[in-house]
């Protein structure tokens, strides 16, 4: 099982031993999974094992947890998809979920980012990370900016949110532009 360890955080893969009511309460929350592709209601703790069991289940997918140092409370998740990672492709998906509103606007989105981006070049062999967020996720758009990935596209009017369409950004990473600053 593979463990990541950043400043504030340590990351390890999930099992459905860690799926509490609280995880599953993050999903259920309007405010919390806005900018999700998952429904926002109806997940379970059954429903949501299920999830976890088939991410450990898939040799290409991490799913990890991120817990505070401080006190070791899981306070969201974050996720890496290799694509096809054993067929010479080595690229790679990235995408996060801050589920305790009291860790928000507090760096932990990019924090988390680099710390599992550099896990993605390092460990996994990838050659290149994408993300994608909603134009209107402006917290996301700003953590994937300060962690090193460029903007490589925009997929205008490509997502009907809140009965309106509105753009998807696309981000990428190469080894070697990953930002070690203070966000």
């Amino acid at each position: 099982m593979n463990r990541v360890e950043s400043k504030r955080f340590y990351y390890v893969e999930l099992t459905d031993g860690d799926v509490t009511e609280e995880y599953v309460s993050w999903l259920n929350d309007e405010e919390i999974s806005r900018y999700l592709e998952t429904p926002c209601s109806g997940n379970t703790l059954s429903s949501v094992r299920k999830f976890v069991d088939g991410c450990q289940a898939d040799p290409d997918s991490f799913l990890f947890g991120i817990f505070a140092r401080e006190g070791g409370r899981h306070i969201g998740n974050i996720k890496i998809k290799c694509n096809y990672v054993n067929h010479g492709l080595g690229n790679g998906n990235i995408g996060i979920m801050i589920g305790n509103k009291n860790f928000w606007g507090k760096g932990v989105a990019t924090e988390s980012i680099r710390a599992i981006t550099k896990f993605g070049f390092n460990v996994l062999g990838l050659q290149k990370i994408a993300a994608g967020c909603y134009e209107i996720n402006q917290a996301s758009f700003r953590a994937f900016k300060k962690s090193g990935y460029k903007v490589e596209g925009v997929i205008r009017s490509a997502i009907v949110f809140e009965g309106r369409r509105i753009d998807g950004i696309m981000f990428g990473i190469l080894p070697g532009e990953l930002s070690e600053s203070r966000a």
